[in-house]
């Protein structure tokens, strides 16, 4: 973890994560801020008066930790993470650069729209990259699939040799490769045995039994329809004209206005009347659903998976994030595209701003409000 104040800005076409640089300068930061590295966020420097930051433009990403909130965490994002990272390793290798600037912070590590993943490498960051590899993994292991027992033995696996001595990432890859073409072979004996299917005569024997004219066809379903009309003349013997008499009981006049009245003036508890849900009202009725928030928490967004599902371009994947803590709701922006406002206000990634009954909200061209 970078052991400096993390702060997140945006505007209405980028978005940014801002670290304040070191007053020197190093051989790191020279490469750093002129080469754009494969995987890496780009990084330019900046000035605020006589202070340097590092601004790290994440428009259109979620940090790590940000999609293990929405996601579930199965095999092949555990392993394709671990392949990036060996990347990230050697991209920093060959240009130079101190392996320890990559940073394994979960809230560092970011995933775009199509679940590429991209790292941070901060110019002064000398950390222990094998201590934070195991670190990162131990975080991934509480949010894998655990319904999923194949996926959290093999991750523990992954684990359990990243402790081991003179172990490196380059290690665990070569693991992951051989286990992914181990992988292949099931396929290939299947493909062997429905060869040998096909040459015993099964396939042939198939294609025999579904040669059928169509006039065997209607014999057979005809036949069906016999058979199943007889069992039901055994289970109801009755004829169709049979029925069981209904009798029917004049209505008291007074019953029937006493009835009248207590649909008409229902008793109302008022002390049970307190409002235990929250609504988003959608501003163009009809062409936006309208979304019921109850306890708990909803991601706003195109995904097919979130709770509050909106169609259309200028709605990300996910969007926004809306939560119940007590009795106060919260709404967050999932670094989306087009943002996220509340009364007009732009809301920066990783900030949470809490809802009053009334307010405005609008994702990207999507406008709500909250009652």
């Amino acid at each position: 973890m970078i052991n400096r104040e993390i702060t997140y800005k945006r505007d209405i076409n980028c978005s940014y994560m801002i670290v304040p640089a070191m007053p020197e300068n190093n051989f790191d930061e020279k490469i750093l801020l002129r080469r754009c590295l494969d995987n890496f966020i780009p990084v330019q420097k900046c000035y605020e008066g006589s202070a340097g930051q590092y601004w790290y433009d994440i428009t259109g990403k979620q940090a790590l930790d940000s999609y293990c909130r929405i996601n579930n965490i199965g095999k092949i994002f555990f392993e394709t993470l671990i392949l990036k990272l060996c990347q990230a390793v050697e991209v920093l290798d060959w240009n130079l650069v101190d392996v320890n600037c990559l940073v394994l912070d979960p809230e560092l590590i970011f995933i775009n729209t199509q679940e590429e993943l991209s790292f941070v490498a901060y110019p002064f960051h000398k950390g222990n990259l094998a201590l934070e590899l195991q670190q990162l993994l131990e975080y991934m292991l509480t949010k894998l699939d655990h319904k999923d027992t194949t996926v959290v033995g093999w991750a523990y696996k992954i684990y359990e040799m990243s402790l081991l001595d003179g172990m490196s990432i380059t290690d665990l890859k070569q693991v992951i490769l051989e286990e992914r073409s181990r992988m292949i072979v099931p396929s290939e004996r299947k493909i062997v045995r429905e060869e040998a299917r096909e040459e015993d005569g099964f396939e042939k024997q198939a294609v025999q039994h579904n040669n059928f004219s169509p006039e065997s066809i209607k014999q057979k379903i005809q036949d069906v329809l016999k058979e199943l009309l007889a069992s039901l003349e055994n289970k109801f013997p009755k004829k169709i004209n049979e029925y069981i008499p209904i009798v029917v009981y004049p209505e008291d006049p007074e019953e029937q206005q006493e009835e009248d009245a207590i649909t008409l003036h229902p008793t109302v508890c008022l002390s049970t009347m307190k409002k235990d849900r929250r609504e988003l009202i959608c501003d163009r009725k009809g062409v936006f659903p309208d979304f019921v928030l109850e306890k708990g928490a909803y991601i706003v967004g195109k995904n097919h998976k979130v709770q509050f599902h909106i169609e259309k371009d200028t709605i990300s994947q996910f969007h926004a994030r809306i939560e119940c803590q007590g009795n106060i709701y919260y709404i967050e922006d999932l670094n989306s595209t087009n943002g996220t406002y509340v009364n007009e206000n732009l809301l920066s990634y990783k900030s949470r701003k809490e809802l009053q009954s009334g307010d405005s909200i609008r994702f990207g061209d999507v406008g709500y409000h909250f009652y």
